[in-house]
């Protein structure tokens, strides 16, 4: 199979979804087309030379109307499969969803239940954030939006670095590494503001353990190297992961990498998901509020030689089943299976 990931960006989904298709298709069957706003003229072109199109919504949204009826015109019309991924952390689903060219929608982790009042708050607000409003449904679209057996939910996983090998060298004992989004407008930054208080309390938490390491920076992996990134986790007993933005989403490529470090990952307990996470248990520990986050990483340090052991047995379980070529294993299935 031929693959072709349309993108406006190298994001980190991207990044680790690139790395999949390649391992299970391979470098001549997997291409990344970076687009240019408002053209379309390569995309089309790729429908005709691949099997499957992965188009991004952030790659969609940079088209004008124009553009983008070109596109879903030649995928109705060739042989390629057209799916849509829709990788944004807001619950907002694109009008895409409502064409016949689109085979499927995949967005992380989608809430296919009931939203509480809080959180349809904040998804409304998310909502007007947006520059290309029009191009999305409303938040009432989308809880009546009668496709939604074309939507998949799915997970983010870690990005695969050839370099980085985990150390024996537990010299911290718990790591908060995170970042505080940086917000387009004011409506924006009133969607975020439950996540950053919440990062700042859990920063502030793990500050007071002895040799723990707590940094809060506007870039992902507050601004570190990818590397040394993994490294600085990898050199700790346990290591924390916070929802994502929005306050709904679970799994973060952070949530993946800690294990993928061989670190035993204390994670925030998910809202409600629809996607595979890991299961509490020896290596992974939730926590819902300060009191509880403190228990639990306390009673982790006590033992550093179970932390180690429960590490090694994180990174293996999680690179054998939640890799960058699973996850492209699983979606490949899933269009298969309509």
């Amino acid at each position: 199979m031929k693959v072709c990931l349309v993108t406006n960006g190298l994001g980190l989904v991207e990044t680790w979804m690139n790395q999949g298709f390649r391992d299970l298709f391979g470098d001549r069957n997997t291409t990344l087309l970076l687009t240019r706003p408002g053209q379309s003229n390569d995309v089309v072109d790729a429908i005709d030379e691949n099997d499957l199109i992965l188009l991004f919504r952030g790659a969609l949204m940079g088209f004008d109307e124009q553009s983008a009826s070109r596109v879903f015109r030649k995928a109705v019309t060739g042989s390629s499969i057209l799916a849509m991924v829709d990788s944004s952390d807001d619950v907002m689903i694109h009008r895409s969803v409502l064409n016949d060219a689109v085979k499927v929608y995949f967005k992380i982790e989608f809430l296919n239940g009931i939203y509480s009042p809080r959180d349809l708050y904040y998804a409304h607000l998310s909502y007007l954030s947006f520059k290309h409003t029009p191009q999305l449904l409303s938040i009432p679209e989308t809880l009546l939006v009668r496709v939604r057996e074309k939507i998949r939910g799915f997970a983010s996983t870690y990005i695969e670095e050839r370099e980085f090998s985990p150390t024996n060298n537990k010299s911290i004992s718990v790591s908060f590494l995170a970042n505080i989004y940086e917000s387009e407008n004011w409506r924006q930054s009133l969607s975020l503001i439950e996540t950053v208080k919440n990062r700042v309390q859990i920063a502030r938490d793990l500050a007071n353990f002895p040799a723990a390491l707590v940094r809060l920076g506007p870039k992902h992996r507050s601004g570190f190297p990818h590397l040394q990134y993994l490294q600085l986790i990898s050199s700790s007993l346990c290591s924390v992961s916070a929802l994502g933005a929005g306050r709904l989403i679970q799994s973060t490529v952070r949530y993946w990498e800690i294990p993928y470090s061989g670190t035993v990952l204390v994670s925030e307990y998910p809202h409600r998901v629809t996607t595979p996470i890991l299961r509490e248990g020896r290596f992974v520990h939730y926590f819902r509020n300060s009191k509880e986050l403190n228990q639990i990483v306390g009673a982790v340090l006590k033992d550093p030689d179970e932390c180690m052991k429960a590490g090694r047995l994180a990174r293996d379980y999680v690179t054998r089943h939640h890799s960058p070529r699973a996850r492209a294993e699983a979606m490949v299935a899933n269009i298969l299976s309509l």
